[in-house]
């Protein structure tokens, strides 16, 4: 049974500043590349948190950088930059932003190439009607070209879904284009000022960066619709912020898939934002592997095993507390030992977690386990601004057995497995018309020591020689596995006692002198275990006993076996089960 609460998930800081439009047109010897016209934040969006940001003016002394893309194995930055717009460069700068690794001349005057795409093997950019093709192993043209509707194609995305390009110039529309310069137009309702792009392939969302907002607004662009969904957050958040360059969309090593958008600010700086929620963390907690009200007999051990699973890296600090309640009291594990003192399991950034908390005997009673988890991570059980948790309701009883005559007509309590048990004229029924062992076993409980009989009989409808096998099986792993120990008997008067585990069996054989030989006859089995003594009796008479210590506990079953020529009718009453 799980719960979940959610007091107040503060995964973004949004901002709505508004900011009256401002008419400077892009002076030739500015510093920063602006449009001429900017509009307030639009909307929101529960992403946009500021990550980190990478100082790109310091490593290249260009107080102009414009574009930017991530790739490689490295995650290495390329930045476009306008310099001393004599001489427009391409940058190769390191993740951490401490190397400049490569500097290229454009070639370009003026401003030079803007935002930068990449299609998994070059590099696009442009500075006029045309996008060029760049060689990331040179730094240089190629030559090749694609057309543009609009100069420069200032904004540039790579779609790998269709193998085009989204492009944006400022107020202009919004336009895909394909690799021969075909394309269409999607209105810009809003006439952002649009100056980056990056697409968001895995969830098919085009992130347009635009001058907007408090100066770089990120809005959310569906590519298979040509429309704006609404959706967008402001980049204010970033400490140097400045007006919206180009921008890219990486899996960055630490944080996942994020969105870098360029700021034109001083210093420039490449700001680092998530465009997706971290994932909730995901709690489990159960009691001998059952998740909800799990019945434990006081003979044996109440395991509580709790597993944890959450995202390394996604940026909680956080308490966990691993609590037991047994009416009003509370019982807390710090990792090592229980206490009626509060104390967290553990406190600090979230990491996977597997363990098993609880293995030993607890009083008879009912009990909750609690494996939650808050986000204040203080040591003290409270919200945080994530608390969350999961719950497992156990109950240890005492258990003295059962006794089941199935004179109502009703299998209580019994788990089949198919339509070939069924409970009529006071009897069970096991009807087996194929070579295969069918099974019924007793499901609330598992018993340890016991004594455990049952009334059977065969009632052929074939061959009256067939001698297939029927009998119980008990301490089983599961209920009707092949871990267990297997009586079987055979209506000549033959027995096999298997011991099954992983798939394979020993066993002993013989005859039973007690057993009433021959179809439609009745006899009672009964097994006495008392630790690894395991004694069987036929019709009151000890006929054989064995040692073996291979299973201390389980459930008790019925089974029978069919011959796969004659169908068998097997019988099964006065079912007994005594715990020692």
């Amino acid at each position: 049974m799980k719960k979940t609460l959610i007091v107040a998930l503060l995964l973004g800081l949004s901002f709505a500043i508004g900011q009256a439009q401002i008419d400077i047109e892009a002076t030739e010897f500015g510093t920063v590349d602006k449009a001429p016209q900017t509009n307030p934040n639009l909307g929101t969006r529960n992403a946009g948190d500021f990550l980190y940001y990478v100082d790109v003016e310091a490593i290249t002394l260009d107080i102009r950088c414009l574009g930017v893309e991530n790739l490689g194995a490295n995650n290495d930055w390329w930045v476009t930059g306008a310099a001393d717009m004599l001489g427009a460069n391409l940058y190769t700068i390191d993740y951490t932003g401490a190397t400049l690794l490569a500097q290229y001349a454009q070639g370009n005057t003026s401003w030079g190439w803007r935002d930068l795409a990449y299609d998994g093997n070059y590099l696009y950019a442009s500075d006029s009607y045309v996008i060029e093709e760049i060689d990331p192993a040179t730094g240089m043209a190629t030559g090749v070209t694609i057309a543009s509707p609009t100069s420069p194609a200032r904004a540039l995305a790579y779609d790998p879904v269709t193998d085009s390009f989204w492009t944006g110039n400022f107020s202009s529309d919004i336009y895909n284009i394909d690799r021969a310069g075909g394309y269409t137009a999607y209105t810009n309702p809003s006439a952002l000022s649009v100056y980056g792009m990056a697409m968001d392939d895995t969830n098919n969302v085009l992130w347009v960066w635009s001058q907007d907002g408090s100066g770089s607004l990120a809005s959310a662009f569906d590519p298979s619709t040509g429309t704006f969904t609404g959706e967008s957050w402001d980049g204010g958040a970033a400490p140097y912020f400045g007006i919206a360059g180009g921008a890219c969309i990486f899996d960055d090593p630490t944080y996942g898939t994020v969105f870098a958008g360029m700021h034109q600010a001083t210093p420039d700086n490449v700001a680092v934002y998530e465009i997706l929620p971290d994932p909730m963390p995901q709690l489990d907690i159960t009691c001998n592997g059952q998740d909800a009200g799990v019945i434990v007999p006081d003979v044996s051990n109440a395991m509580l095993d709790i597993d944890i699973e959450a995202r390394q890296g996604a940026g909680y600090n956080v308490d966990i507390w691993c609590v037991v309640q047994r009416g009003g009291a509370r019982y807390y594990y710090d990792g090592a030992t229980w206490s009626q003192t509060m104390a967290a399991y553990h406190t600090g950034p979230l990491a996977d977690v597997t363990e098993t908390i609880l293995d030993q005997a607890v009083p008879v009673g009912s009990y909750n386990a609690y494996l939650a988890i808050d986000t204040n991570a203080n040591g003290v059980l409270d919200m945080g601004s994530i608390f969350d948790y999961d719950v497992v309701d156990f109950t240890v009883m005492t258990i003295s057995g059962f006794v089941e005559d199935f004179d109502d007509n009703v299998a209580d309590g019994w788990v089949d497995d198919g339509a070939h048990w069924s409970v009529g004229t006071g009897v069970y029924l096991c009807n087996t018309p194929s070579y295969a062992y069918f099974h019924s076993y007793y499901g609330p409980f598992d018993y340890s020591n016991f004594d455990y009989s049952v009334d059977l009989r065969m009632v052929d409808t074939g061959n009256t020689s067939d001698t297939y096998d029927y009998g119980i099986y008990f301490r089983s792993q599961g209920g009707a596995s092949t871990d267990c120990y297997y009586w079987i008997v055979q209506n000549d008067g033959a027995y096999y006692f298997r011991v099954y585990s992983g798939g394979s069996y020993t066993y002993i054989s013989g005859t039973m002198p007690s057993y009433v030989i021959g179809v439609g006859n009745w006899n009672t089995l009964m097994v006495t275990a008392v630790n690894d003594q395991l004694d069987c009796y036929v019709n009151g008479v000890l006929d054989f006993s064995h040692v073996d210590a291979t299973w201390s506990t389980g459930k008790v079953g019925l089974f029978g076996q069919g011959s796969g020529i004659y169908d068998h009718d097997l019988e099964y009453d006065n079912v007994y089960l005594n715990v020692r």
